[in-house]
């Protein structure tokens, strides 16, 4: 009974956040990974996390750095620099993200491909979040 209990406290989870991390693969799968899922084996499959987080970290950067060049030209918001505020806010983004996939691989073994495939995936998923985020901003005149 104990171990029944066990598995299904390791289990929900992960069916919680399945879906969001589905979307995106499925996402991929038409766009980013077109060329390399053919047969559907682990490979291809990893193969395509580590695109995915690759693309999507490339196209995080080209976002950020236009808001950054837009920001700039910005006058300060009651004495603070718009820029440096959106700068701290990145960062802060940035190290939610990494400790976030850390938590989400802590139950895959280290050193191991699968490991490496779900970080890569986690880390695609939070940057394609993060630039759906980023489209409306900034949010101010």
């Amino acid at each position: 009974m104990k171990t029944r209990l066990l598995l299904l406290s390791l289990i929900m989870p992960i069916a919680g956040m399945a879906s969001i991390y589905d979307e995106a693969y499925d996402r991929a799968q038409d766009d980013v990974c077109r060329d390399i899922l053919q047969s559907g084996s682990d490979s291809e499959m990893h193969r395509c996390m580590a695109l995915m987080k690759t693309t999507s970290g490339e196209a995080l950067t080209a976002v950020t750095n236009t808001l950054e060049s837009q920001l700039k030209k910005m006058p300060a918001v009651e004495g603070d620099s718009v820029l440096e505020a959106f700068i701290a806010d990145k960062k802060a983004w940035e190290l939610y993200r990494d400790k976030r996939c850390k938590y989400r691989v802590m139950g895959t073994r280290q050193g191991t491909s699968l490991r490496q495939a779900e970080q890569n995936l986690c880390i695609a998923t939070e940057n394609y979040r993060r630039i759906e985020t980023l489209k409306d901003e900034p949010d101010f005149p």
